[in-house]
């Protein structure tokens, strides 16, 4: 894109950020010299530029704004490459807005699996798919998410995807763990690893590694849970998986507070939260911050308690800033 076209490109974005909701149909029509993907992907950009500058409100509109382009680009009158284009954009936009804000990561997903099915793109619809299905996990309702994950992994196995079979499989194995059901879990963890290994795909391998780990900790096993995340850990560290080492390291800290080596635990929720802070990995932050302040009031120790649960707190209003209702907003603890 040149330099002139990116220009008119925010000037467009401007208006409509100026606008009311019933004169956006009439300012694009008013500009549709310029209406094509690339004004999608300009917009798509500014979203996290706001959030990151703490202008959280433009942020949301121009979210909204985005969202209401994809309608635009992704319907039946487009081109089907459009429409491609503008489903792989929302699948990318809904991956990076899904640790900080759930909610538009869903609505991202669910429109780009609308556009997905529309044209028949058997590979992102059993992606998608599952994306929705990580979703009813982290919202605690299993059942449907397993329900998403095998519809998934069914598609992939009919057109010999690999990779969608190996997170498929991996989405199926925490959703029964979390069902207590850690037979099928460390089962499903196990097909999905070696076909990790069997694809090269080093972060899908240290997430299988660091999910039995969480299977094995939840058994009561903690020194071979310790050697499976600190496999991980390893692997992330290679491939600078920055999130996935956050993670890990919590639930490293997790079995040594269960092996009452309560020094290591805190040393390793530390570790994690150099890493987790509230900005940009809210709900890794909160998780870990509580931890870490939990032991330092179970220890009567408030300097470390307020270690722990500042960041926490910081984390908590970052998860509600990402929430699009006032009611989903007062659901966040």
């Amino acid at each position: 894109m040149d330099r002139q076209r990116i220009a008119a490109y925010g000037q467009l974005i401007q208006k409509l950020l100026e606008c009311s909701s019933e004169e956006i149909l009439q300012i694009l029509n008013a500009n549709a010299d310029i209406l094509d993907i690339g004004l999608l992907q300009t917009a798509i950009a500014g979203v996290p530029v706001f959030s990151e500058n703490g202008n959280q409100t433009i942020a949301d509109s121009l979210t909204n704004i985005c969202l209401q382009l994809s309608l635009f680009f992704g319907s039946s009158r487009q081109p089907r490459e459009v429409r491609k284009a503008t489903a792989d954009i929302l699948l990318r936009f809904g991956n990076e807005q899904f640790y900080s804000q759930l909610p538009i990561a869903l609505l991202s997903w669910q429109q780009c699996f609308n556009i997905y099915k529309a044209i028949d793109d058997r590979h992102q619809i059993a992606t998608t798919i599952r994306n929705l299905g990580i979703v009813s996990d982290c919202l605690g309702n299993y059942e449907h998410a397993i329900a998403c994950y095998q519809k998934s992994l069914a598609i992939c196995r009919a057109i010999e995807y690999h990779q969608g079979k190996a997170n498929s499989l991996g989405s199926l194995g925490s959703a029964y763990f979390y069902l207590g059901q850690h037979e099928l879990a460390i089962s499903f963890h196990e097909d999905s690893l070696a076909i990790c290994r069997q694809i090269n795909d080093r972060r899908g391998e240290a997430t299988c590694v660091a999910n039995l780990g969480s299977v094995y900790c939840s058994l009561g096993k903690y020194e071979q849970a310790i050697d499976y995340h600190e496999q991980s850990l390893a692997i992330c560290g290679e491939i600078k998986h920055r999130q996935g080492e956050a993670s890990v390291l919590n639930n490293i800290a997790i079995a040594y507070r269960e092996l009452q080596q309560t020094e290591k635990a805190i040393e390793n929720y530390r570790d994690s939260l150099k890493i987790a802070i509230p900005e940009t990995m809210p709900a890794e932050c909160f998780k870990v911050g509580r931890n870490l302040g939990n032991i330092g009031f179970t220890q009567g120790n408030w300097q470390l308690a307020l270690e722990g649960y500042e960041p926490a707190i910081k984390a908590v209003e970052q998860l509600r800033k990402g929430s699009i209702t006032d009611d989903r907003r007062q659901k966040i603890i």
